[in-house]
């Protein structure tokens, strides 16, 4: 995925990783792996608070600062931590009022 405003790339893998770029010269700026041990299926970026959103196959959901990589959050949303759940896509809309849809 491409955020030109921000001139970033982001890619997510089957590696179980999240990497993202300086997009004019493909300089790697920061590589994450998945701390739930699943393959990232979806992302979506939020233009407003600079964060980007990524889905996994396990059912979980993170929140990355990419100007702060420190600030990672990580939300839980199987409805039973026993059922898997796979996010196949993220969107956020609404412009004043912003909610993300999953």
């Amino acid at each position: 995925m491409i955020e030109p405003k921000e001139n970033l790339l982001f890619t997510i893998a089957y590696d179980r990783t999240l990497k993202w770029f300086e997009a004019s010269q493909l300089l790697l700026q920061f590589k994450i792996m998945n701390p739930n041990k699943a393959c990232y299926t979806c992302m979506v970026w939020d233009q407003v608070n600079k964060k980007i959103f990524v889905g996994d196959d396990a059912g979980f959901l993170s929140i990355i600062d990419v100007y702060d990589e420190e600030k990672i959050v990580i939300k839980d949303l199987r409805p039973s931590s026993k059922l898997p759940l796979k996010l196949t896509k993220l969107e956020i809309v609404g412009d004043q009022k912003r909610f993300l849809i999953v």
